[in-house]
């Protein structure tokens, strides 16, 4: 009867030992449970350069999932998505907005792209608006905060399907003090034109509002400089250096009996130079009706 006995320990023993293993005895225990492989995408972070103040990107912070807005390839204009109502075909953009205080939310600018994401919730209008610039300055940091051109700064800066440049009114009325010239404006707004176009950006140019209020510079000169230069812009779409052209002086300026130089009194701040909301957003109507209508 020993031998027996002996047998009944060895027993409870191998299952006190299956018991703290997690096993059951003969077995293989279960498979632990598989992590979750989903991975969300980072933000993108505002653009911070020496000396400079930037705007934040007028980005949502209550996006559902942040894989929606995700940047599209710069040679691909946007990320097209089958949906909407009756199967339309609609796109995700990803805007990059340049200018001065007309744009930069910090001078109480950029409420047409304020307009723009509230109609497309799902794509991003990024404000890179810098009170005071002018076209000069915008080219000067454009290759960095815009293109994100290797060896720069900011040489991670995310990629976009669209451009908006729209600047100008600074360099006018600093004709004496800084040397700005039409022939100078143009080469600089060129210059942004050209760039973004060779990474595979649809560029959206704007004409320099009606400024003629701001009595204090307007004078008959510049008054003709501000027309040759909206010109040169308009024609942009012809010479094939922009893919479109909302005219801010059309829009924004009163007829006769009016002055057609100013900006009409509802769009026009105290200054006459600065544009109220109820203009930006007019701005912002047109750019979503012409541009932007396919936009989630």
């Amino acid at each position: 009867m020993r031998p027996k006995a002996r047998h009944g320990r060895l027993t409870v023993l191998a299952c006190l030992w299956a018991a703290a293993c997690g096993r059951a005895p003969g077995g293989v225990g279960p498979a632990p449970a598989r992590a979750n492989d989903v991975s969300e995408v980072g933000e993108v972070g505002e653009v911070n350069e020496a000396g400079v103040t930037d705007a934040p990107p007028l980005v949502a912070a209550s996006a559902p999932r942040r894989e929606e807005r995700r940047a599209p390839d710069a040679a691909q204009p946007a990320l097209a998505f089958s949906g909407g109502d009756g199967g339309r075909r609609t796109r995700v953009y990803r805007l990059a907005a340049i200018g001065d205080s007309l744009t930069d939310a910090h001078s109480k600018g950029g409420a047409f792209l304020e307009l723009l994401h509230e109609r497309c919730p799902r794509s991003t209008f990024d404000n890179l608006g810098v009170g005071g610039q002018m076209v000069n300055q915008m080219a000067a940091r454009f290759s960095r905060q815009v293109l994100g051109q290797a060896g720069a700064s900011n040489s991670n800066a995310p990629s976009y399907s669209d451009v908006l440049v729209w600047g100008g009114v600074n360099d006018l009325y600093s004709d004496q003090t800084a040397g700005r010239t039409v022939a100078k404006i143009q080469k600089d707004l060129a210059f942004m034109y050209s760039a973004a176009r060779a990474r595979g950006v649809r560029v959206l140019a704007m004409t320099v509002a009606p400024w003629g209020g701001f009595t204090r510079y307007w004078s008959p000169k510049r008054r003709g400089d501000t027309l040759a230069l909206n010109a040169w812009i308009r024609d942009g779409s012809a010479r094939g250096d922009v893919s479109g052209v909302v005219d801010a002086w059309a829009l924004l300026s009163c007829r006769p009996p009016d002055d057609p130089d100013k900006l009409c009194p509802a769009f026009a701040r105290r200054d006459g130079l600065h544009i109220t909301t109820d203009g930006q957003r007019k701005l912002g109507q047109e750019l979503h009706a012409r541009y932007f209508a396919d936009c989630e």
